[in-house]
């Protein structure tokens, strides 16, 4: 089945809104405050000094420099942030489509799956969280990365190995997991079949990918990743990158797999789309906390699914069956949206919505005696919302003279 050239970009957009738009009605939840807070330390030129200083945010200036300039220009609104979160996954869904333009996967192939990562929702957190942004900021630079090499492996312009380079530096501001670009950069240097002579071009990528690990590792005893259980080299990396894979292929991965199989087609294009998924997922493998890899950072990883249903739609001729399961793919991402995860990110606002909430009512002390969030997150909700952080008091015992009691149990 082929998308005619007209309706891809369109429908692609249309298919971001659909899936997400309902998301720019949530409240900010839990760390977006943080981010706030860091963005009016870090975010203008004046905070960059200190920024580079940071080991662990450093890895995230592009964010909160955006962060800064949203907050400069619409101040503590949700909705800004919200809008700017879905303007940027429309823009990662429009360079999966761009993939296009690259003939080894070509446009057949990227309308798809455009349309498909513009709505799948195992990616949901990186899209409906503005915490987040790094997420998409550096799957933007790093597609944008690799799509200028492909474009430098078949014309050899060098402005397109300069702009690769570029991209790619920003994605390295983006957050760590953008180290593993180069290794993306082999898939089209490979499939190009370019002469060995020719891959000292990604010489520098690698030697900046090292240096990058090497000031992370260097640094760790002053990034809380490292000190607070996060990361750690010891994590059952293995099994955390197998069962992400697996769960990242269900279910559409799997009826694509299915749909190639029977077409006896495609069977670089799922070898390359693999490749993909398993580096994207590869740098969260290490984390701790969870055996699987986080909604949030999975985001890189679903270009990869994505290809693989693109290769699917793309082989299939029955137009009819073609529509029906594009059908069943769009209400089911975007039912399990609507009808499961909104109401999830917004029950996860509700803990700091009710805090600043009781703050505005009263006078004088708050007693939080219960609060599913660190102290931290409370301190920076009330401080940016209200500029009353100092009448908030913490800890196991009461405070003395009169106080307001604020208690929210519960899991969020």
């Amino acid at each position: 089945m082929t998308i005619p050239a007209a309706y891809r970009l369109p429908l692609v957009v249309a298919l971001c809104a659909l899936a997400y738009a309902p998301t720019l009605r949530l409240p900010l939840i839990s760390d977006d405050w943080l981010q706030i807070a860091l963005a009016r330390e870090y975010g203008s030129m004046s905070g960059w000094p200190a920024l580079a200083l940071d080991p662990l945010y450093r890895c995230r200036a592009t964010s909160l420099i955006l962060v800064s300039w949203i907050d400069r220009l619409f101040g503590v609104s949700a909705f800004a942030y919200n809008a700017a979160s879905l303007a940027l996954h429309i823009a990662a869904s429009l360079l999966v489509l761009a993939a296009g333009s690259w003939r080894r996967i070509g446009w057949r192939v990227s309308a798809p799956a455009a349309a498909f990562f513009a709505i799948h929702e195992a990616h949901q957190e990186a899209v409906m969280w503005s915490s987040a942004l790094p997420d998409l900021l550096a799957f933007l630079f790093v597609a944008a990365s690799f799509l200028a090499f492909a474009q430098w492996t078949e014309t050899s312009r060098r402005a397109w190995l300069v702009a690769s380079y570029a991209a790619f530096a920003l994605a390295l501001l983006s957050k760590e997991s953008a180290a593993v670009a180069p290794a993306l950069l082999l898939i089209p240097a490979f499939a190009a079949g370019i002469p060995a002579r020719r891959f000292w071009v990604l010489a520098p990528a690698f030697a900046l990918s090292a240096v990058y690990a090497w000031l992370s590792v260097s640094g760790a005893a002053a990034n809380q990743h490292y000190t607070d259980g996060t990361f750690s080299f010891s994590a059952p990396f293995a099994w955390t990158m197998l069962n992400s894979f697996v769960r990242l292929l269900w279910i559409w991965g799997l009826v694509a797999a299915g749909v190639l199989v029977f077409a006896r087609r495609s069977g670089a294009m799922v070898l390359f789309a693999s490749a993909w998924a398993l580096a994207g997922l590869l740098p969260y493998s290490f984390l701790t906390y969870m055996d699987r890899v986080p909604s949030r950072h999975l985001y890189l990883a679903s270009a990869g699914l994505a290809i693989v249903v693109g290769a699917a739609f793309a082989a299939l001729d029955h137009r009819r069956l073609a529509l029906t399961l594009a059908t069943l793919a769009i209400l089911h991402n975007c039912g399990y949206l609507w009808f499961r995860k909104f109401g999830q990110f917004a029950a996860r606002a509700e803990p700091t919505e009710q805090l600043i909430d009781r703050v505005r009512r009263t006078s004088g002390p708050v007693w939080v005696r219960c609060f599913p969030f660190n102290d931290g997150i409370a301190v920076h909700a009330v401080a940016i919302a209200t500029g009353a952080s100092d009448r908030l008091r913490f800890g196991s015992e009461p405070p003395e003279g009169p106080f307001e009691e604020f208690c929210v149990r519960g899991r969020f």
